[in-house]
């Protein structure tokens, strides 16, 4: 009997370690499980870095004559060129096709403007034939009416010499009067007046003549004046046509460069106004790299950046060393690689990059150096919490004595964040002793018992 109650005694004992056992294990299981870091002495600055587009800065517009008709494009946006490579073909059908056409149209001008030229000539001959045949008419009338007055003048003189003789010795002539020789002179001096007359007459009709000939002259050339204009024109536009097929129906990039923009189809009709436009690599690059508002302060004119191309950080001999122009830009403009929000306003730096340097048309990492400072209370990312208005908080360790021994507790901790960046963040509000959580199996609450992985 005695036997018997000692192992039942036993087997009580066995069952009891063993639910303590089993109820340790649960309660383990269900407490969070945490780990944590002491905060440590941290030297940091700002990271102000972001993504840029290497552009050109001098952009060279390459056109032809408009209306050819495009039969291939052989480059496409971002291919760099070389100088006298072509970058697009025309259809050679075509523009023989024009040339013939405009061929055609500059003779038709050609015998439409000597057509005119010979009518005008024509007139201008006709006319002056007339102008020197009323000249010869004037100088005829002048003459036969300088004649007439002469003898009026003569037969004049006559009466009047007579007419005095008489008067001074009247016995001369008995056969006359004072009466008859009175009327003679009277008679003559009238044939004069009648002769300086008819002269004034025949003058001025002569003269109206000459003048009424020379007023029908044609003196409107302007006809022809816009034909030769025409015709220079249709010869320019030819030639342009000729120099296309002297190339071949080949458009080459008049300078080394980078394709931006391809504003041609294949099959359509060039339109004279920029087809393909290059970036010059001789007149050197620029990166226009675009800043949040926030590192305004540390961004200054001349200060020294670092620009990584394909993932390699420049050598020193390189690195983009330039002013930086900082201004606003507008609202929505402003978007940061690798960001889903636009910035409302932010600065952008313009930074030039000597030719041969980089490429155009790349993608580059530019970082600005920025002053760093050391925090005496540093925390990886990961153990900062936010809190209600904008507050922060850290979840601190502290051991606790319970009736199953020694247990770490978590409380909540007010901070107040002094920098951070995407590895640390400086706060005060903690020693350097403390075990500040990092990183958590499931969501804490103040006062929760947890689990403290071994570090």
């Amino acid at each position: 009997m005695k036997g018997k109650l000692v192992k039942i005694t036993v087997l009580f004992f066995i069952v009891m370690i063993l639910f303590t056992i089993l109820s340790r294990v649960t309660y383990n299981m269900s407490m969070a499980t945490v780990e944590t870091t002491q905060p440590a002495r941290e030297t940091m600055g700002p990271v102000i870095e972001t993504k840029a587009t290497v552009e050109g800065k001098k952009e060279v517009a390459l056109n032809t004559k408009e209306n050819q008709i495009i039969e291939s494009i052989l480059v496409t946006i971002g291919q760099a060129v070389e100088k006298d490579q072509v970058l697009y073909t025309l259809d050679l059908k075509e523009l023989d096709k024009q040339i013939k056409e405009k061929s055609q149209e500059l003779e038709l001008n050609k015998v439409q403007l000597a057509n005119a030229q010979n009518t005008l000539q024509s007139a201008i001959d006709s006319q002056q034939l007339q102008i020197s045949q009323a000249k010869s008419d004037y100088d005829r009338a002048v003459a036969e009416s300088d004649a007439a007055i002469q003898r009026a003048q003569e037969e004049l003189s006559l009466a009047q010499e007579k007419y005095d003789r008489y008067i001074q010795n009247p016995e001369q002539f008995p056969e006359l009067s004072k009466e008859q020789l009175e009327s003679d002179v009277t008679e003559k001096n009238f044939a004069y007046q009648e002769a300086l007359k008819n002269k004034d007459d025949a003058v001025y009709a002569a003269q109206k003549t000459i003048d009424s000939a020379g007023l029908s002259v044609p003196n409107d050339n302007s006809g022809i004046i816009q034909m030769k204009m025409e015709k220079e024109k249709i010869e320019t536009q030819l030639q342009e046509l000729q120099d296309i097929k002297d190339q071949k129906g080949e458009v080459k990039a008049p300078v080394a460069g980078v394709v931006t923009a391809i504003d041609a189809q294949v099959g359509a009709r060039t339109a004279g106004t920029g087809d393909i436009r290059l970036a010059d690599a001789s007149a050197g690059a620029r990166i226009v790299a675009n800043f949040p508002s926030e590192y305004e302060s540390y961004i200054q004119r001349g200060q020294p950046v670092e620009v990584t191309d394909k993932k390699e950080t420049l050598p020193t001999k390189k690195n983009t060393q330039t002013k930086l122009i900082i201004g606003t830009v507008q609202a929505g403009e402003n978007t940061i690689a690798d960001s889903s929000e636009g910035a409302a306003d932010g600065i952008t730096a313009m930074i030039d990059v000597p030719a041969g340097v980089l490429e155009i048309g790349s993608f580059v990492g530019v970082k600005v150096s920025a002053p760093t400072q050391e925090y005496d209370s540093c925390i990886p990312i990961s153990a900062l919490n936010v809190a209600e208005k904008g507050k922060y908080y850290v979840n601190v360790l502290e051991k606790k004595q319970t009736v199953l021994g020694s247990e770490w507790v978590v409380y909540k901790r007010d901070v107040e964040l002094l920098f951070k960046n995407e590895k640390y963040a400086a706060i005060t509000g903690v020693n350097q002793d403390e075990e500040v959580v990092t990183k958590t199996s499931r969501m804490l609450e103040n006062g929760m018992r947890v689990k403290r992985k071994a570090s």
